[in-house]
């Protein structure tokens, strides 16, 4: 019966402490990574039969048990606030308050609440959590803040002006809090314009994979004259098929940070003289598919259009093309190629740098997200607290009571530090009391003792 009354208790902090794990990890304060440091450390783990990886369970019960002790700290505090409110029958009230969650599980009707969440994001950035998590936070903060502020209404000469400038501070706070949500407006253009670029990026190498298959086809029967390249080929299929389909953050960390990446091998990166080579190649298999006559006075013709010879699309086209031989060709752009890698390769190149700028503003967003969540349950959910504090006094006519009626806690906690202290001094008393009897006793005995040994001699 008792584990059934504090089900609904330890449901809610276990939300709770799950809450806070989830933003604090979000945040970068603490981490769910429990893998060895090192290779030596992974081995003495591994040789000892220990598990390594992410475990946020280990965190969460840390962070429970200190939820479970404040609570438990917490509530004569409450019981406080409720007899400055109400004197026996407050404390009364608040009793019966904090009491109807379990009395409620043990008669079967407090709904069932699952003490974990559904899913848990490892190295979330900007996660905060599922709902019923934070809203068991948001209830605990604002009990926080109602008990501290009852207490002090009841303890300090805080009249209706003190509460008309109290208005004022909640004012401020909810014109900060609308300031976040324009801070998340902006962070979901800056997800969105991240995400767009992730979009073209994976358009681009798919255009680009499309056409280097065709080279791999056509050099079955040339292979002789285009070696370069079309080992080059062969090498970069597997790139562009993994940029085409990996998550754009993943691009961002691994993807090819110069053109020298992309026309290497798996290994290495290219040399000047290889690329060279290799884009030459490329250029007469260009010539000899889609052939460009010139016309002279600086007029060209190229090929017509068709499956076989396209105009290269001009998102794919953005970036000026790497130098050949100390000169930067001229774009292909408007120019129908069979094998556009001119284009798309410095393309890709100036993707991945324009993507690593908008991922370092995406996880600055995100973090900040966590620390916005932090001062909305830190700060905000405290003073909302207070708010209802200043309602509960204004009810309860705490500026209207006489004078033997107010600083009840403090008279309270005098009377019974006064009993303490005479339950104290009567112990210490009685204690001297019996020590005297006792030494008297003691000396009784022993005066006996001398006068039967004296007779006896």
């Amino acid at each position: 019966m008792l584990s059934q009354f504090l089900i609904p208790y330890l449901a809610v902090l276990s939300r709770a402490a799950w809450n806070i794990k989830q933003n604090l990890e979000g945040a970068g304060l603490l981490s769910s990574d429990m893998t060895a440091p090192d290779l030596a450390a992974l081995a003495a783990a591994m040789h000892a039969g220990a598990v390594s990886g992410w475990d946020p369970g280990a965190s969460v019960l840390g962070i429970l048990g200190l939820l479970c002790v404040a609570c438990l700290l917490f509530v004569p505090f409450v019981m406080l606030a409720g007899y400055a409110i109400g004197r026996t029958l407050g404390v009364l009230v608040t009793a019966v308050v904090l009491l109807l969650p379990g009395v409620a599980s043990v008669a079967g009707i407090f709904p069932r609440v699952a003490p974990a969440p559904e899913t848990f994001v490892i190295g979330g950035v900007g996660v905060t959590g599922d709902i019923f998590g934070m809203l068991s936070l948001v209830a605990l903060l604002v009990a926080v803040g109602w008990t501290v502020f009852v207490l002090a209404a009841d303890s300090l000469p805080i009249r209706n002006k003190g509460w008309e400038v109290y208005d004022l501070f909640w004012l401020v706070l909810g014109l900060t809090a609308a300031v976040f949500f324009i801070a998340d407006s902006q962070m979901s253009q800056h997800d969105a314009n991240f995400r767009e670029t992730g979009n073209d990026v994976q358009r681009a190498s798919g255009y680009l994979l499309k056409q280097v298959e065709a080279y791999i086809s056509w050099c079955r029967q040339n292979a002789a004259d285009h070696a370069a390249s079309c080992s080059w080929a062969s090498h970069v299929h597997p790139k562009l098929l993994n940029i085409e389909f990996e998550d754009p953050r993943v691009f961002v960390k691994l993807g090819p940070d110069s053109s020298a990446a992309l026309y290497g091998d798996q290994r290495r990166a290219a040399t000047p003289a290889e690329m060279d080579q290799i884009r030459r190649e490329i250029a007469a298999y260009n010539q000899r598919l889609c052939p460009v006559e010139d016309l002279g006075h600086g007029f060209f013709r190229g090929s017509a259009f068709s499956p076989q010879c396209e105009d290269t699309p001009d998102p794919f086209c953005t970036a000026f093309p790497d130098a050949l031989a100390g000169k930067v060709p001229k774009t292909l752009l408007g120019t129908p190629v069979a094998l556009a890698s001119e284009c798309v390769i410095p393309n890709l190149i100036r993707l991945r740098k324009l993507a690593t700028r908008q991922a370092a503003q995406v996880e600055h967003d995100h973090r900040s997200r966590n620390y916005r969540w932090m001062y909305f349950l830190g700060v905000f959910s405290i003073f909302l607290g207070g708010k209802l504090a200043g309602a509960t006094a204004k009810l309860a006519s705490f500026n209207d009571r006489a004078v033997s009626e107010t600083r009840r806690v403090l008279r309270l906690l005098g009377r019974g530090a006064g009993l303490l202290n005479r339950a104290v001094c009567r112990g210490v008393a009685a204690l001297g009391e019996f020590g005297r009897a006792a030494a008297r006793l003691a000396w009784q005995i022993v005066q006996r003792g001398l006068a039967k040994r004296g007779s006896g001699s």
